[in-house]
């Protein structure tokens, strides 16, 4: 049985390599599009990115939804969320989603 840092890390994992598929059948000229969608139509959103100081070797950045997370965690109390991840090239591409969603909602 896997205890909750591994289920979350298995959830990452497989939401990271969802969204990557979706990516790689979309033409690129579209792609920005996807992921400004995926960022509007999900509750919580990571961004995932190689990291090699971590010892799963990747890393995330909350992109949209900081604070159902924290109210989560704070009650022990889960809820259906949608949640999506993200996967970018570098902590700073994760940054910038972050931003992007901030500054339009």
């Amino acid at each position: 049985m896997q205890n909750v840092a591994q289920e979350f890390v298995a959830m990452i994992q497989k939401l990271t390599r969802e969204t990557e598929t979706r990516l790689s059948i979309t033409p690129e000229a579209m792609r920005m599009d996807l992921v400004k969608g995926i960022i509007k139509e999900n509750d919580i959103v990571f961004g995932v990115f190689n990291e090699k100081t971590s010892p799963a070797g990747w890393a995330y950045e909350i992109i949209k939804g900081e604070q159902d997370l924290a109210l989560i965690s704070s009650t022990k109390r889960s809820t259906e969320l949608k949640t999506a991840a993200i996967p970018c090239i570098e902590w700073e591409q994760a940054v910038a989603l972050k931003q992007m969603f901030v500054r339009k909602g």
